[in-house]
């Protein structure tokens, strides 16, 4: 079993690694004000489908007992965070939370706890 799980490691490790290349075109990189516009749980659950299955079919097996709705955006905010931590642009999803933050007037110490979860980007990086 833990063997297994290894290899699942590194094939789920491959995928981000894949996902977060320059080469490649993504939604969750695109953080511009057009692209926030746009924003859609669907639209990441799609490419992630498409280009980290592994990541997403274990994911799914972990959020079996919720609802359809809410497994998406659990998923996607798990695979956010993940493609973040590999790569700091890899932040759309952590750039609307920061925006919805910025709209209901959250505190700085608001956004520094979450930034540390990998939920959002910083207060000044929200502004700018």
């Amino acid at each position: 079993v833990i063997k297994a799980a290894g290899r699942i490691g590194i094939a789920i490790r491959k995928e981000i690694k894949m996902r977060c290349s320059d080469n490649l075109n993504s939604i969750i990189r695109e953080n511009s004000k057009t692209g926030l516009e746009y924003f859609s749980w669907e639209t990441i659950i799609l490419e992630l489908k498409r280009v980290a299955p592994i990541l997403v079919i274990i994911l799914e097996h972990c959020l079996s007992t919720v609802s359809k709705e809410r497994m998406d955006h659990i998923l996607c905010t798990c695979a956010c965070i993940l493609l973040r931590s590999r790569k700091h642009c890899m932040n759309m999803m952590q750039s609307m939370i920061s925006v919805l933050l910025y709209a209901g007037h959250a505190g700085k110490m608001v956004y520094t706890r979450l930034q540390s979860l990998g939920l959002c980007v910083s207060a000044p990086t929200t502004i700018n």
